[in-house]
């Protein structure tokens, strides 16, 4: 596990001390991301889900929403 100054917590794979491959981020907003990383970018398959409840689910490229995928 990783604790960030923000108060963000990290779970999952690490490679030369980045966020890579499969690992969850929990915001101290309340805020999460569970799914992929490359090189401490979301990207990949994964599901951001904010405080209240509204979530994406799907493809990832480099932090930005691309390919397909469900808002709700």
């Amino acid at each position: 596990m990783l604790k960030f100054a923000s108060g963000d917590l990290y779970y999952g794979e690490l490679m030369d001390d980045m966020k890579h491959g499969k690992g969850v981020v929990e915001r101290l907003s309340g805020d999460r991301y569970e799914g992929e990383w490359l090189q401490d970018k979301i990207h990949g398959v994964g599901k951001f889900t904010r405080k209240n409840g509204d979530y994406y689910s799907g493809e990832w490229d480099m932090n930005h929403i691309s390919g397909k995928g469900v808002c709700f």
